[in-house]
């Protein structure tokens, strides 16, 4: 009976992981020059601190409580830093963008 109530903790658990913090899963790849943008990654992380805190390291005999799975934090984590070098790399871009115009306006 604990096995099936830890089946069905652990797929609830999933399901809010992914919903709320589907943003940050995302490859790069899929992100969009404004999409990267919109994104507030501060806040998302936020979030995810608050998500994680109540979550023990493991679970309970009973199943009842969800488990911190640290593949998916790492996810997070790694994806975060890449989100915010493409958000670096655009601002780079368009800043080198209006320099070049401004020089051959100038």
């Amino acid at each position: 009976m604990a096995a099936a109530n830890l089946s069905v903790s652990s797929a609830e658990d999933d399901d809010v992981f992914s919903s709320q913090f589907a943003a940050l899963l995302k490859p790069i790849r899929e992100l969009t020059k404004q999409g990267c943008w919109e994104l507030k990654i501060a806040e998302k992380l936020d979030e995810y601190i608050h998500y994680i805190q109540d979550l023990p390291i493991e679970v309970n005999v009973n199943g009842e409580q969800m488990k911190l799975d640290f593949a998916k934090a790492a996810m997070v984590v790694q994806n975060s830093v890449q989100i915010y070098s493409k958000k670096v790399e655009n601002l780079w871009l368009l800043l080198q963008d209006v320099i070049e115009f401004l020089s051959s306006h100038g």
